[in-house]
């Protein structure tokens, strides 16, 4: 399934969001400091790869399944770099995510079994987090 794929996570922003990235509140400090929770979304995405021996077309990139959470939007996000093998063959890896609400959260990516895009599951659980008080660096 994913022999000869490639696959890319973005995060999405929510319009109450996108309203308080362009008019921020300046009683809530920089931005970058600021810690939200709302509803968002990561979806992740196929990039099919052609074979090198055959130049035939690939088909377009998809969505193959959202992640729905309740931890604000994601600043920054990151596959682990290091080779893994998994058991379970519809396992993409590791993905660290700095969300909204100020927490780091390490998550298992596994391709769901079917993918309903008029669905979205917020049952999904990080292996680890971090957590720290600002207030420890000022």
């Amino acid at each position: 399934m994913r022999e000869g794929d490639q696959f890319l996570a973005i995060s999405l922003l929510n319009q109450v969001d996108i309203a308080k990235e362009r008019d921020p509140d300046p009683s809530e400090g920089p931005l970058a400091f600021t810690r939200r929770s709302s509803k968002s979304t990561i979806q992740v995405w196929r990039f099919p790869v052609p074979d090198h021996e055959s130049p035939s077309p690939v088909s377009e990139p998809s969505v193959v399944m959202m992640i729905c959470h309740e931890w604000g939007p994601a600043k920054t996000m990151k596959w682990c770099p290091a080779p893994m093998e998994f058991e379970d063959p519809k396992v993409l890896g590791y993905l660290a995510v700095v969300l909204g609400d100020g927490i780091v959260r390490v998550l298992r990516v596994a391709l769901p079994d079917s993918y309903d895009a008029e669905s979205c599951d917020f049952r999904m659980h990080p292996l680890s987090h971090l957590s720290w008080d600002l207030a420890d660096f000022k």
